[in-house]
């Protein structure tokens, strides 16, 4: 801990937690203490404040609805995560899943990759739901200083809910037509939402008129959101808020 505490850059810490409901976790056989995992993230935030940390997630497992994953993305954006993968439910031959599709009442697709297409408890039209959540959330997370943007308010904010705070957000842009040729271009690079990182990123830093409009305007968001409802705060909103410099510098 001291070592990775002392060279942060080099390490992150990768966590495969999948959800944090106590009902999924037990169908799929997996002890879960959301408590000592909270205890012990806490310690290593606070011991190595600088290292990464990198979250995966899956939609759709047995026993999940549309409000429980959403409630697990709640969790993990609180935790200001670096990286994150968001996977839809696979049932893959030989697997565990595979054997028990049928008795669990999982809906599996016949063709490779297998997603589960619908459960008990999650119909089509909510892992639908859970794909374009998922898909806004990694675009957001594959442009770090829009990421970082995000991260510093809901760090400010912790009685916002944070994914009603991101529809909000793509209302926004689309009512100023700002950021839907990147959102379109990333959507297509998604078979379907998977981990997040510079890959993506970087066709969209090579255009940076376009990503210095759609952090203008995130700002603007952001500080609208951040001052409603508490007056005194604007300056320190906005100083907060403010893009960073390589972003500032391009002229829009």
């Amino acid at each position: 801990m001291d070592f990775v505490a002392q060279s942060p850059d080099r390490f992150y810490f990768a966590l495969g937690l999948q959800s944090i409901s106590p009902q999924v976790n037990k169908l799929i056989s997996r002890p879960f203490d959301l408590k000592a995992l909270e205890t012990r993230l806490d310690y290593f935030k606070k011991r190595c404040p600088a290292a990464k940390t990198h979250f995966s997630l899956i939609y759709g497992l047995p026993g999940d609805t549309l409000e429980g994953y959403e409630r697990t993305l709640e969790w993990v954006l609180r935790y200001r995560s670096t990286r994150l993968a968001l996977n839809q439910c696979l049932a893959l031959p030989g697997s565990d899943l595979a054997r028990t599709a049928r008795e669990l009442g999982l809906e599996v697709d016949a063709d490779a990759p297998h997603r589960v297409l619908s459960t008990p408890t999650m119909t089509a039209d909510d892992l639908k739901a859970a794909r374009r959540t998922s898909s806004l959330i990694l675009f957001v997370f594959c442009l770090p200083p829009l990421r970082e943007l995000f991260l510093d308010f809901i760090a400010a904010r912790p009685d916002r809910r944070i994914l009603p705070l991101l529809g909000e957000w793509e209302g926004f842009l689309a009512e100023r037509g700002v950021g839907l040729e990147m959102r379109g271009r990333f959507d297509q690079t998604l078979e379907f939402p998977r981990e997040s990182g510079e890959l993506n990123a970087r066709e969209f830093l090579r255009a940076p008129v376009k990503l210095a409009a759609l952090m203008k305007a995130t700002s603007m968001f952001l500080e609208k959101e951040g001052t409603c409802g508490r007056p005194g705060h604007a300056g320190e909103e906005r100083s907060r808020l403010e893009p960073p410099e390589e972003i500032k510098a391009v002229t829009v």
